[in-house]
């Protein structure tokens, strides 16, 4: 089954058969009797990612559930970071593209048809599919938190889906397992408790992410977040899986590792970049995080351009 991107045809975003390699778990299930459902998987990247070209689905839905690590996406030009435990939902039309993503970045990524859903979706009476379709249509956010049965549903499909054999027991269970994951997408699409919170949140990541070079303290960064420093700390660490400051340290040496690529920058001068105190406390940090020294680093680097 083919999308059309936009106008032209993109073969990055084309799925007719089950992919399975060594970042991408993807699955078609046309071949099961369930088309509406394009593909569903899940992608694991050890390295950056090679930036897909903009492009939109006008008939289909495309979900992304983070895991871990992080990544960018660019949502009709408009960069938007991709946190865990978060949910980025497009709508058929909306232009969109996964511009990077961060090494070690894994999540679940789900696209389906909204044709199908006119007359029957998953089983569904014709009254029932349609009145899924409006909840999810009426969705106005691109990104938000995902309720904890979500992981755990995406994970049960992928498991179906990964049996040797495949009967109308399997098939039975694929299709309450996954309506089941779109009613919980749904849900936490509709929680508004925590929306306001989350997203002020995303925000300061961002920015810590952004201009890891400025010394802006925890006290600060939760006085921007709007929380308490201890509550800052802990939804800090549950989003990201790093405390703010392990988190900033990260952030520093991945511009570092960027900045080394260029020779003619000096140690000292890409230590006061990153905001290190000085060319030592930049080298042992570097050291400590990466396991050799950032002149290493560099000659490793260059030798591989």
């Amino acid at each position: 089954m083919e999308l059309q991107s936009g106008e032209d045809l993109d073969p990055q975003t084309t799925l007719d058969k089950i992919v399975c390699n060594d970042e991408r778990r993807l699955y078609s299930l046309a071949e099961i009797g369930l088309p509406e459902i394009i593909g569903i998987g899940s992608l694991k990247y050890q390295k950056n990612h090679t930036p897909l070209p903009p492009h939109c689905h006008p008939h289909a839905v495309e979900i992304h559930l983070c895991q871990t690590g992080a990544s960018r996406f660019e949502i009709e030009g408009t960069a938007h970071v991709f946190l865990p435990n978060t949910i980025c939902l497009t709508q058929p039309g909306v232009r969109h593209r996964l511009a990077t993503v961060e090494k070690r970045q894994e999540h679940y990524w789900m696209m389906f048809s909204t044709k199908a859903w006119v007359t029957s979706f998953l089983g569904l009476r014709q009254d029932e599919s349609r009145t899924l379709l409006n909840r999810l249509r009426v969705i106005d956010r691109t990104f938000f938190p995902a309720e904890r049965e979500v992981e755990v549903l995406f994970r049960e499909v992928v498991n179906i889906l990964e049996r040797a054999s495949f009967g109308p027991e399997h098939t039975l269970r694929l299709r309450i397992a996954l309506l089941r994951l779109i009613i919980k997408i749904i849900d936490s699409a509709e929680r508004k408790d925590d929306a306001e919170s989350s997203e002020i949140l995303n925000a300061v990541i961002f920015g810590l992410r952004e201009h890891p070079e400025q010394h802006t303290t925890v006290t600060e960064l939760a006085r921007q977040a709007h929380m308490s420093e201890s509550h800052f700390i802990h939804a800090f660490k549950k989003t990201t899986g790093l405390t703010p400051n392990a988190f900033r340290t990260e952030a520093r040496i991945n511009v570092a590792k960027r900045l080394l690529k260029d020779p003619s920058l000096r140690l000292v001068d890409i230590a006061i970049a990153t905001g290190f105190a000085s060319h030592a406390h930049f080298s042992t940090v570097f050291s400590h995080e990466v396991g050799i020294t950032p002149l290493s680093w560099r000659k490793n680097a260059v030798n591989k351009q």
